[in-house]
């Protein structure tokens, strides 16, 4: 059975967690053939500069066809005319 996740790198330091994490769980799908998925999308601020709003609702749909989500930390951020708050 193919478990499917879904994971997002988040903000600020969120890549460099979600690269480690996915490692560790490469790592365990090869060793223990746990037949995992994964695909990756944005939510956060680079949604926000990519699509115009922090999560779009084709990402909601999406992750709920998922087995599983993985989220790395997102900013809280506030920017209004081109200033961060």
């Amino acid at each position: 059975m193919t478990i499917n996740l879904i994971a997002f790198d988040g903000d600020g330091i969120g890549p460099e967690i979600m690269e480690a994490t996915l490692d560790v769980v490469h790592f365990l799908n090869q060793e223990l053939d746990l037949d995992i998925l994964i695909s990756k999308d944005l939510v956060g601020l680079k949604s926000l500069d990519k699509n115009g709003v922090t999560i779009t609702p084709q990402i909601i749909e999406n992750s709920k066809q998922v087995d599983g989500i993985i989220l790395g930390p997102v900013d809280q951020t506030l920017r209004f005319d081109g200033y961060e708050l």
